[in-house]
């Protein structure tokens, strides 16, 4: 009879830290709200620049969605970055 391998860290071996990164979700203009609808698709408009936060991007989703609260429509707006890879020839 197989016994099952265990799964899962090693007994023993201690948790790796991990860097914390904060998202900040969009909000609704006209009641403040975060609650809205899925995002109905993605525009990805490529190109390069300085977003509003300072940091560099290299192209802009665009997604349509709805307010839940109070019904305003509204586009989010998310700034990518891809740095650029070196050449692997």
């Amino acid at each position: 009879m197989e016994q099952k391998q265990k799964t899962g860290r090693p007994a023993g071996s201690k948790t790796a830290d991990r860097e914390v990164v904060t998202f900040v979700s969009s909000r609704c203009r006209a009641c403040d709200s975060t609650e809205r609808t899925h995002y109905k698709e993605k525009n990805r408009v490529e190109g390069y620049g300085v977003a509003p936060d300072g940091k560099p991007y290299t192209a802009v989703n665009l997604r349509p969605t709805k307010c839940q609260t109070c019904g305003q429509c509204r586009i989010d707006r998310e700034y990518e970055y891809v740095p650029e890879t070196a050449n692997p020839n």
